[in-house]
């Protein structure tokens, strides 16, 4: 009788062990689901970044492009130039242009000097506030309506 429940004391020792392992390894594993997706999080995020950076890029050499036509047309096909130029090396696969819109900042800034591209910055935050504005009164005219 002795020697069963000793048996069976084991058992049961064996049994918490193994329950305590498995906790441990579901716990390591939940640990790592949770590591992926906040690590997951922050490519998605990194990548929002990115994204909303090239755009902004994107709007900023129109603005930039409309600026020297009226100020300076030839520096505008100077520009427009640089542009090509970047899109060219790009595709040829030139490891300093890998990046397309790093690029094309970098080269549409020397080309145009800081004067032109500091003005155009002016004229783009300008151009957000005057956007932002009209969104905040449609919203409020819109809460109004509904009051």
């Amino acid at each position: 009788m002795e020697k069963v429940n000793r048996l069976s004391e084991a058992n049961c020792l064996r049994a918490k062990f193994q329950d305590i392992n498995v906790n441990k390894e579901n716990k390591s594993e939940d640990s790592k689901l949770a590591l992926d997706d906040n690590n997951n999080s922050k490519l998605r995020e990194a990548r929002q970044q990115r994204l909303k950076w090239r755009m902004n890029l994107f709007v900023f050499v129109q603005i930039l492009l409309k600026y020297l036509e009226k100020v300076d047309p030839k520096l505008s096909l100077c520009a427009k130039t640089a542009l090509q130029e970047c899109h060219r090396k790009n595709k040829d696969g030139d490891p300093a242009y890998k990046s397309l819109a790093t690029a094309i900042q970098l080269r549409l800034r020397q080309t145009v000097g800081e004067l032109h591209w500091t003005r155009a910055e002016q004229i783009q935050r300008q151009a957000q506030f005057r956007t932002q504005r009209k969104k905040r009164e449609r919203q409020q005219q819109n809460d109004q309506r509904f009051v």
